[in-house]
């Protein structure tokens, strides 16, 4: 590979296989779900689809943009479209898992009493504006790496760093207690466990999850950064993590959520009377 050392090599071919694998999702996640665009659904499912369909989209052009920049000569031009790919695709996820997961959740809040579901839109709400809090300092971030100088570029890379991992706890944090919330109100919870509710909380546990270990992966990334001042691309250490946290944070729950989106269409072409119930995202 010429001018590219064998972690730059790693880093190369890892990002292209991710980008490749991201995009696989996305045709699978398209083809099963063409015929859902052509009917009428609830704004918030449709939301749903819109928004996944995005984040994988920006995942998978983010993993192939990384693996592309590494031919960059400008180490400071490298940096900074850097630190643009691989956020962005970030802030996409977790607002697409906010709709989602809301998505999953008004299928057991429509069982529940009026005056219940009060509490959650309030609660959704809330979401809502800090997602809308978290964009708008996103793109502030952006304007400010490529009109700032080179010594400056680590500052900024550990406020954003600092506002991912706030953003990730805030996100996750409101879908625990949201979670539970949903579980207090069931007469018997025990039998809860044996309903399709359960698989639902089940995704939404997942991504919860996910954004937990992603929290994990921005601490590691960090500490990484701030002892070792060379570029992290030529490190094989982080390469092995940033390998884990991208199938644990971003593939395994995103495919979980194209998972779903199979077996859904699955059970419609067995003619499943409770299709409608388990058509999740």
């Amino acid at each position: 590979m010429g001018k590219y050392t064998n972690d730059q090599v790693g880093w190369i071919i890892t990002c292209s296989i991710l980008s490749v694998m991201f995009f696989i999702l996305l045709v699978v996640y398209l083809y099963f779900s063409r015929n859902d665009f052509r009917k009428p659904t609830q704004p918030l499912t449709k939301a749903s689809y819109i928004t996944y369909i995005l984040a994988v989209l920006f995942r998978s052009i983010g993993y192939a943009c990384q693996a592309g920049i590494l031919g960059l000569s400008d180490s400071i031009l490298h940096e900074r479209i850097y630190m643009f790919i691989s956020s962005f695709p970030g802030y996409m996820t977790a607002a697409a898992y906010c709709i989602i997961f809301f998505s999953w959740c008004s299928i057991c809040i429509e069982c529940m009493e009026k005056k219940t579901t009060k509490m959650f839109e309030r609660i959704r709400i809330i979401l809502i504006i800090l997602l809308a809090i978290i964009i708008v300092f996103f793109i502030s971030i952006i304007i400010v790496i490529f009109n700032i100088s080179q010594k400056h570029i680590g500052l900024i890379n550990t406020i954003e760093a600092a506002f991912a991992i706030f953003r990730d706890i805030a996100v996750s944090v409101a879908f625990v207690g949201y979670l539970i919330s949903i579980w207090k109100l069931f007469v018997n919870p025990c039998s809860f466990l044996d309903n399709y509710e359960s698989t639902i909380t089940t995704l939404c546990v997942t991504i919860t999850s996910a954004l937990i270990v992603r929290v994990i992966s921005i601490l590691v990334y960090s500490i990484l950064r701030s002892q070792n001042k060379t570029c992290f691309l030529d490190s094989s250490k982080y390469l092995c993590i940033f390998i884990i946290e991208q199938l644990l944070s971003e593939f395994f729950p995103l495919g979980v959520i194209c998972l779903s989106r199979v077996l859904a269409d699955k059970n419609r072409a067995t003619d499943d009377p409770d299709y409608d119930f388990r058509q999740f995202a």
